[in-house]
């Protein structure tokens, strides 16, 4: 939830000649639970997604938010503050807030239509209507588990490999010293490919449901008729998390 924006420090192209456009980003220990630092490649795709929030979260706040997934409920007054600071075009940093954990539930709960007028577009693509963000990691974790190579997934999620994760190819002799030293960047890489490979195709096929496409447009009709704020307070939390699941 803390993650800098694509201009911070913490971004850096990922080296290896064979991932073009990938770049590392790296977690401080204090940052994490384990309180150990963590670096991830991240794939062209997701950086796709995160340049279209900075590009909506500059749009609402009127001004350049330090954070890959700002808040942007205190927007007007951000707003009324750019204006002041028009030469230095970002958000004040009293103002600037990334979103808290659990944007992410209210952003699945959206996706769930658990609001008046809203459409369940998790079950227009198969998904049960009550997910969080614990049953994507396990979703990570089987299917990885699946065919034998769990320690892909418990590189992606930043666990330490057992004894019972099938190691892979040519890292099956790397311990986990080594792994730990080098941050393990190379093979949660592999992992990652492995992911979309089997993501990708089914988010594709779903783009292109016209169910799911009827189902926006009834959510888009419910967000023009004006919900009371009452009801619409939950999820503007998560507005920039729900930005990049709509898009």
């Amino acid at each position: 939830m803390n993650m800098l924006a694509l201009g911070s420090d913490r971004w850096v192209p990922d080296p290896a000649p064979e991932r073009v456009g990938w770049r590392v980003y790296t977690w401080k220990p204090d940052e994490v639970k384990n309180k150990r630092e963590i670096k991830l490649s991240v794939p062209p795709i997701a950086i796709e997604i995160l340049e279209r929030v900075a590009r909506y979260s500059k749009q609402q706040l009127g001004a350049v938010s330090t954070w890959a997934f700002p808040q942007d409920r205190n927007k007007y007054l951000v707003r009324a503050l750019a204006a002041k600071q028009r030469n230095d075009n970002r958000v004040p940093a009293h103002l600037d807030k990334a979103i808290t954990p659990s944007s992410l539930n209210h952003a699945l709960d959206a996706l769930a239509g658990r609001k008046p007028g809203w459409p369940d577009l998790l079950a227009v693509v198969g998904l049960p209507n009550r997910i969080g963000p614990h049953d994507e990691r396990r979703s990570v974790t089987s299917f990885f588990e699946n065919f034998g190579e769990g320690a892909y997934a418990s590189a992606l999620l930043d666990h330490r490999v057992s004894g019972a994760d099938k190691m892979s190819r040519e890292v099956a002799a790397i311990t986990q010293s080594v792994y730990s030293a080098a941050d393990r960047v190379v093979f949660k890489a592999e992992g990652m490919l492995m992911w979309m490979e089997a993501v990708l195709p089914a988010y594709e096929a779903a783009k292109k449901d016209p169910r799911l496409a009827k189902a926006i447009e009834m959510r888009k009709a419910a967000l023009a008729h004006g919900l009371p704020e009452e009801k619409t307070r939950g999820g503007s939390k998560a507005r920039s998390a729900g930005a990049v699941a709509s898009g």
